[in-house]
């Protein structure tokens, strides 16, 4: 009887007695751990689904600066083309093609550093993690449960021959 009290993590009172006492604090254990798990599983759908939305906004900002990159590309040749004589253009193509670049690049990287943070797999991972950890309670709350029903079961049977 006191393997089953140590592996519940109880030992009333230094005694080898596994009461009722410790069957509730068993099962209030349970109950908390599922209002956590209830508590995550609530906020991890709000979680996602305010995700997924803000992916699509952020998706939808990126390619509207990616078309106004393109369409300010093609207006500076236009304008080139038309107020540049032919040698300008010529000077003017490194200095348009550096700028552009640069604006593509900062337009690429502050989306993939605000990417990095925003949306996180962390979180994701770390929800497993409780997840698991509460399953594992589970098993081992239901293990000492039956294990405690047979010692019981046991002691009704030596009692009664």
């Amino acid at each position: 009887m006191s393997e089953i009290a140590k592996i519940a993590g109880t030992d009333v009172d230094g005694s080898d007695d596994f009461d009722d006492r410790s069957k509730q604090e068993i099962t209030k254990r349970d109950e908390e751990y599922s209002n956590l798990l209830k508590h995550f599983v609530s906020i991890t759908c709000r979680r996602n689904e305010a995700k997924e939305e803000n992916k699509w906004i952020f998706f939808r900002i990126i390619m509207g600066l990616l078309i106004t990159l393109g369409l300010l590309a093609c207006a500076t040749i236009i304008v080139l083309l038309i107020k540049c004589s032919g040698e300008e253009i010529i000077n003017a193509i490194p200095a348009i093609i550096t700028a552009m670049v640069g604006f593509a690049s900062s337009v690429i990287a502050i989306p993939l550093a605000i990417t990095k943070y925003l949306f996180s797999t962390k979180e994701d991972k770390y929800i497993t993690e409780i997840i698991s950890h509460t399953q594992e309670h589970d098993l081992a709350g239901r293990r000492i449960i039956k294990a405690l029903n047979e010692v019981q079961e046991n002691v009704g049977q030596s009692k009664a021959q």
